[in-house]
């Protein structure tokens, strides 16, 4: 059985693109999905509530990670940031997180926020919003 899910890209899109995909990975996991004649590294933001049945619905390319690889209070803030700032939430994850976790590598190495990027980053985030 396949599921649908919502995946965010890290693109100034305003909503997700929704993917086909075996098993259902958890929120906040990165995937790499087709996004016209490229693959691209996104994430996911959980089962779709769509009905597209009529359409054809391309699969996930690959699950990079099998658990989500960012902090759950940093994660709602990006969701949180994307839909006030009018960015759309794939920019604000752009704008959060290390470019090394937008680009798909196959080394295990860069699958997980060192804790001292963690802290960095939820220290300066309202810096870096100019809040």
């Amino acid at each position: 059985m396949s599921y649908l899910i919502d995946v965010i890209i890290t693109w100034p899109l305003w909503g997700a693109l929704t993917y086909e995909c075996e098993i259902i990975p958890e929120s906040g996991s990165r995937v790499l999905v087709p996004v016209g004649n490229k693959n691209r590294v996104g994430f996911v933001k959980g089962l779709s509530d769509k009905n597209l049945i009529d359409f054809k619905i391309k699969p996930v390319k690959n699950i990079i990670d099998s658990r989500r690889v960012i902090d759950s209070d940093l994660w709602d803030m990006a969701l949180w940031a994307g839909k006030i700032c009018m960015c759309g939430e794939g920019s604000a994850l752009n704008l959060i997180l290390p470019k090394k976790f937008l680009i798909f590598m196959k080394s295990a190495a860069l699958t997980r926020l060192t804790q001292r990027e963690m802290i960095f980053i939820c220290q300066n985030w309202e810096k870096a919003a100019g809040l």
